[in-house]
């Protein structure tokens, strides 16, 4: 599993890398803090980045996002304690946005859509969806590291959107705390992909326990391992009930080795077979 992982982390660095490293592209940097993001004034270049033209980059500095399309067709680069925050939703068409550190792009009011780009969250970074609904559609969500992915109300993935969790990361799906509940929406063709044993993905509905949607989504390959479906023994999910949104829920984790050996393609079929080799070895030499 492990193995597996090492490959796919990769295989994302190097395509990562190869998005931004384009001979063309110059680096843009945010430089006042608490400003417009799409005020030109604001950037190093006395221009708002373009994707593909130049690369936006945010180190340590906050800012604003008034504008439910500031974010469209923009490549962005967010370090150390960077924000991009406001009052408008997370909403982005064509973009390619990376958080590293403890970064966050946090929307606080109105339903918001991403749509047609990547998204890829390092370290200890965080997509904070304050207090409303975000619909993610023909995206790549990336969390890496003990980075969170947060939505407040409904979660819709449609059009093909893949959310890998990865490493330590999280992707909560949290619903208002009104009687009303929010729940995910998660078209067929999307899905939630874990490609690792401590990834975690938890759904907040109150005092719900969402145990046995979260099982059908595992039948319906809504939620996979390493890009398969699989079967639901492959999964632990687990319903903690209490108020608390953090500790309390309905939890699923991918089951560590050796449950899941084997069972990802060829990959995991070499590693199964590497494993049994050398055990045969040692065996002969024991012999």
């Amino acid at each position: 599993m492990k193995a597996i992982h090492k490959l796919l982390a990769i295989a994302a660095s190097l395509v990562m890398l190869s998005s931004l490293s384009q001979a063309d592209l110059v680096t843009n940097y945010f430089q006042t803090a608490l400003g417009e993001i799409t005020n030109a004034a604001n950037w190093s270049l006395g221009t708002v980045p373009v994707i593909g033209t130049d690369v936006g980059v945010l180190d340590s500095i906050i800012a604003s996002n008034t504008s439910s399309t500031a974010l469209n067709n923009k490549q962005l680069i967010l370090n150390g304690t960077a924000i991009i925050r406001g009052q408008e939703a997370i909403s982005a068409t064509n973009f390619n946005i990376v958080l590293n550190n403890t970064s966050q792009l946090y929307g606080m009011n109105n339903g918001g859509t991403l749509a047609r780009g990547t998204l890829t969250l390092n370290d200890s970074s965080l997509l904070n969806i304050g207090a409303n609904s975000e619909t993610f559609t023909a995206c790549t969500i990336n969390l890496n590291g003990t980075s969170t992915g947060l939505v407040s109300r409904t979660t819709t993935l449609k059009t093909g959107t893949v959310v890998n969790l990865n490493d330590y990361s999280k992707f909560r799906l949290r619903t208002r705390t009104s009687t009303t509940i929010d729940y995910p929406s998660i078209e067929l063709g999307s899905y939630f992909n874990f490609t690792s044993t401590n990834a975690v993905l938890q759904g907040y509905f109150n005092t719900v326990d969402y145990s046995a949607n979260f099982n059908q989504m595992i039948i319906d390959g809504k939620i996979r391992a390493n890009g398969l479906t699989v079967s639901t023994n492959n999964f632990k999910v687990t319903y903690i009930p209490g108020n608390n949104t953090v500790t309390n829920g309905t939890f699923v984790q991918l089951i560590p080795e050796p449950a899941t050996a084997g069972l990802f393609g060829l990959a995991g079929a070499m590693v199964f077979l590497l494993r049994r080799q050398m055990k045969k070895k040692q065996n002969d030499e024991i012999d």
